[in-house]
């Protein structure tokens, strides 16, 4: 448990507090998925109990299989352009081809 203090120098947080009751979307076995806030702002919410850490992360992963098929393929584009940067900014002389498939080979 904490029994620090916030630092007296810390930024404070001025992001706007979501008030609104999460809107129930779905549930499975021992978990439901409820989602809050608005557009760039929303938010999920996972309530997740179980007997097992492989039911937990099971229902987890059944919960939220849309949310991390969609958000793997850009993480992993991101990884790749990152990837070809450094090689082309350490080994000019490299085609972007080659940095491409090397990106491919070895990241994903």
């Amino acid at each position: 448990y904490c029994h620090g203090k916030p630092d007296p120098n810390a930024k404070p947080n001025k992001n706007a507090i979501v008030t609104q009751k999460p809107a129930f979307v779905k549930s499975t076995g021992n978990a439901s998925l409820y989602r809050a806030g608005d557009g760039e702002d929303a938010f999920s919410v996972v309530h997740l109990y179980g007997a097992t850490a492989y039911e937990v992360g099971y229902n987890h992963g059944v919960l939220m299989r849309d949310d991390m098929r969609a958000f793997f393929p850009k993480v992993f584009a991101y990884f790749e352009s990152q990837f070809v940067q450094a090689i082309n900014s350490t080994v000019p002389w490299i085609p972007k081809e080659i940095a491409l498939w090397v990106a491919e080979v070895f990241v994903l």
